[in-house]
């Protein structure tokens, strides 16, 4: 799931009283070892549906993770932002862990057509596996092309030395021979470039 189709398949379940749904979906969250962290609050701050049962009913500060960042994140009053605009907000931590935070729309109360009752739904994810698993496949892919190039330069180089080296040293013992009186010598390159005219 996405953060955004999670929030549309939560507020449909609340819409259709399907809490054990939610709290199927929650659990599900908790069996992805990404997810670090997932509940839905109510608009105080209470804990409605956790992907661990023991934070129902437990104010969102008291379960959070404790790394100071993920608390000083997550603060009341961004929360509350988040309900009054409707919109959700992905903020990254520094340390691998990305906090998204999104409104959700809980029902109504017993007086009201519109409803009124918003919550939130909090999500801490933990991408160092990913980012591990990332720079692995990156390393071995490095590797193979160093392998790859290192066979081609090999290639080129024995080319080199077969086809342009073994005629310029012939040509080289000529030359000395030519130089030393030897007038008879040939060196016996055939061929159209500059070695063997």
């Amino acid at each position: 799931w996405t953060a955004s189709q999670l929030q549309s398949m939560l507020e449909r379940a609340l819409r259709m009283s399907g809490h054990q749904e939610i709290q199927d979906e929650m659990a599900a969250l908790g069996a992805n070892r990404e997810f670090r962290f997932a509940a839905l609050t109510d608009e105080a701050g209470k804990v409605l549906h956790s992907m661990r049962v023991a934070d129902i009913g437990q104010q969102l500060e008291q379960v959070l993770p404790s790394a100071p960042k993920t608390v000083a994140l997550l603060r009341p009053e961004l929360l509350r932002s988040l309900r009054q605009r409707m919109g959700g907000q992905v903020l990254e931590s520094g340390d691998h862990t990305v906090i998204a935070a999104y409104p959700l729309i809980l029902g109504t109360n017993a007086d009201e057509l519109r409803p009124s009752r918003i919550g939130n739904l909090v999500l801490i994810s933990d991408f160092s596996a990913k980012q591990a698993e990332a720079f692995q496949a990156v390393t071995g892919e490095a590797l193979h092309f160093f392998a790859l190039a290192s066979l081609i330069a090999l290639g080129v180089g024995l080319f080199f030395h077969l086809v342009v080296a073994r005629r310029l040293s012939r040509l080289a013992l000529v030359a000395g021979a030519v130089g030393a009186g030897d007038r008879s010598i040939r060196s016996g390159l055939k061929g159209s470039d500059e070695v063997g005219w």
